[in-house]
């Protein structure tokens, strides 16, 4: 079974999908309002190249569309998509706004097509142990939780177009940058009770944060910390995940969460450590995309699908919103 693929948005990102697009996938279109990023993506892969979302999909026989545009589009883009009868890929955010991220989901189980949402490091090795030996029960109760995304976004990155740095396209730190790990923070610890937040604009002429510290209380008991930075000089320093148990302590570290710094749980060796890649988007894709060709050509649902991608988003918006009202905020939130 062949799945004709169609990627919108040919910037940053793109290159890992366009890497990652293999059997089943065929991609056939390509799609992007700039003319330089779209006559280069459509040669390279010797592909139509689209100006509109809208044009690809009347001209197309689509089975999937990938979102790889601004975050503020992917709700409007989703919607379309889907009253076409194509499924949804979405880069993270899946949506800047959680009534959209709502409307998306919606508007895919009206349509019978189902929207995915890109958390590639879900799949990565060390993160896949991490949660393999929390759920075996190995590391027993969970005390505490620090995630740690220390990283640089000089002036120059936002400047690179209008819409990067603005609540409407583009979300702060914590939405952007920091999302991915707040979604393995509550994929592997769970449900989180209650959030506390506080988010500045330092140095940076962004309407959004350019750094941000929260407190979380889990479902589970556990206690937890979100520091995240994109002042950190000269270069990205990490991204790492600490959790602390009644049996063991683990630390991911590295850029992205990618490598086992730390592993000491009761009768449990420490796996496999492989070198890690030093790309700030890691090495899921691939995985990610497989996991989308089971999901759909097998009938699985898949890792992150639906309502599953909205969970990340729900947090960050509880962030959000603690810091705007200065108080504490429960989940899950009443929008």
């Amino acid at each position: 079974m062949t799945l004709r693929i169609g990627l919108v948005g040919c910037g940053r990102v793109a290159a890992k999908h366009f890497e990652s697009i293999r059997e089943p996938f065929e991609l056939v279109a390509v799609c992007d309002t700039d003319p330089a990023a779209r006559d280069q993506a459509s040669s390279r892969h010797d592909v139509p190249g689209y100006g509109s979302l809208e044009a690809m999909l009347n001209e197309m026989a689509l089975d999937v569309v990938t979102l790889a545009t601004p975050t503020g589009l992917h709700a409007d883009q989703t919607i379309v998509s889907a009253k076409h009868g194509v499924h949804v890929i979405t880069e993270k955010p899946m949506a800047t706004r959680w009534t959209d991220a709502q409307r998306m989901v919606q508007a895919c189980e009206a349509a019978n097509r189902r929207l995915f949402t890109v958390k590639q490091h879900r799949f990565s090795a060390p993160v896949a142990a991490l949660r393999r030996v929390i759920e075996s029960g190995s590391l027993g109760r969970i005390y505490d939780v620090h995630l740690s995304v220390l990283w640089t976004r000089p002036q120059s990155y936002y400047d690179l177009a209008e819409w990067r740095g603005t609540w409407e396209m583009d979300g702060g730190a914590l939405m952007n940058q920091a999302i991915h790990y707040v979604d393995l923070v509550r994929w592997i610890v769970g449900p989180v009770e209650s959030v506390h937040a506080y988010t500045a604009t330092l140095a940076r002429r962004i309407e959004v944060e350019d750094t941000a510290a929260m407190a979380m209380r889990f479902r589970c008991g556990a206690l937890g910390t979100v520091n995240v930075t994109m002042l950190t000089h000269p270069a990205n320093f990490e991204a790492s995940l600490t959790v602390i148990a009644e049996h063991g302590t683990v630390r991911l570290g590295g850029v992205a969460c990618n490598r086992i710094d730390h592993w000491q749980v009761q009768d449990v060796p420490p796996p496999e450590n492989p070198e890690p890649s030093q790309n700030l988007y890691g090495d899921g894709h691939g995985p990610f995309y497989r996991d989308v060709a089971t999901a759909l050509t097998q009938g699985h649902p898949g890792l992150i699908e639906g309502a599953e991608g909205m969970k990340s988003l729900e947090l960050i918006v509880a962030a959000y919103r603690s810091a705007q009202e200065g108080r504490r905020l429960s989940l899950p939130l009443d929008l």
